[in-house]
């Protein structure tokens, strides 16, 4: 009768946790948060992380794979199932010994998860720009913390019934309570209003950024455009010398010396007859080698 019991409850773990990686799986694919460039937010784990609390270990290792595959898919980069898990069995070992879920969260993300992500996009996606790096860094563990913080704030209103035997939470002290209350209170307001703030001033930079280099590009425009007219007056200037009749070939080609040595834009000056060939040209070394 005993072994029947258990294998409905793990039975039934298994499937919650099967559930739990599904919604976490449309979540990451569907309900992503975007926050600037190719960088967004993804709350699957949410599903995870309550699973954990809920339903333990194997549960939520099962939810946590279904869920990082969309990640995976999408990326191309299986390190993401190797952090997941990690996450999932470094917070299960430190909820066990008493740690606060936000404080153990932090423990990972300082300890494994900012490492991991740091030699991923170092070594895999071969970033090298520092100011990047940061962000991505910063993105991914204000991410995980933001997750556990929501888990956090609403792990006191799961009904008891939600949870197994194996999990089953104790009561916890009035002191604990109220320094956990206080932490997500503080923590979740504060990583929302920094993603805000990042955000906008993510866009702001990009607009000024924008217009530096509108203004740069038509600079440039206009200084090319100045030189090639430069230039072609040059060109029409020395035309109206050069098809001179009674200009001798001597004096042509000293024309054309002088003119490439003013205009620095001409590498080479020829002048062709009405067949093509090539009649006259500066600099002499070169013009010899059509004549």
């Amino acid at each position: 009768m005993k072994q029947v019991v258990q294998r409905k409850q793990s039975e039934k773990a298994f499937l919650l946790g099967l559930i739990c990686g599904l919604l976490g799986l449309i979540t990451n694919t569907w309900l992503i948060i975007p926050l600037y460039g190719n960088l967004s937010l993804h709350l699957g784990e949410v599903f995870v992380i309550a699973c954990l609390i809920t339903r333990g270990l194997k549960p939520a290792l099962l939810a946590s794979i279904i869920t990082t595959a969309g990640l995976v898919y999408e990326t191309g980069n299986y390190v993401f199932f190797v952090s997941a898990i990690l996450e999932i069995i470094i917070l299960n070992a430190l909820l066990r010994k008493g740690v606060l879920l936000l404080l153990a969260d932090a423990v990972f993300w300082v300890m494994l998860g900012i490492p991991i992500t740091y030699l991923t996009i170092k070594y895999i996606y071969d970033v090298t720009s520092a100011d990047f790096m940061q962000v991505i860094l910063l993105k991914q563990a204000v991410n995980g913390v933001l997750i556990v913080s929501i888990v956090a704030l609403l792990k006191p209103f799961i009904p008891l019934r939600w949870f197994s035997a194996a999990v089953e939470p104790e009561a916890p002290k009035l002191s604990d309570r109220v320094f956990e209350l206080s932490l997500n209170s503080i923590s979740l307001p504060a990583l929302i209003i920094s993603l805000f703030l990042s955000d906008s001033a993510a866009d702001n930079t990009e607009k000024q950024m924008e217009n530096v280099l509108k203004t740069r590009t038509e600079h440039y425009i206009s200084y090319l455009t100045n030189y090639v007219d430069y230039h072609l007056n040059s060109l029409r200037s020395l035309e109206t010398v050069v098809l001179n009749n009674n200009i001798t070939d001597v004096e042509r080609d000293l024309m054309l010396n002088k003119w490439n040595n003013i205009y620095n834009g001409f590498i080479t000056m020829l002048v062709a007859n009405q067949s093509g060939l090539i009649i006259s040209g500066s600099p002499a070394e070169f013009s010899n080698h059509f004549l």
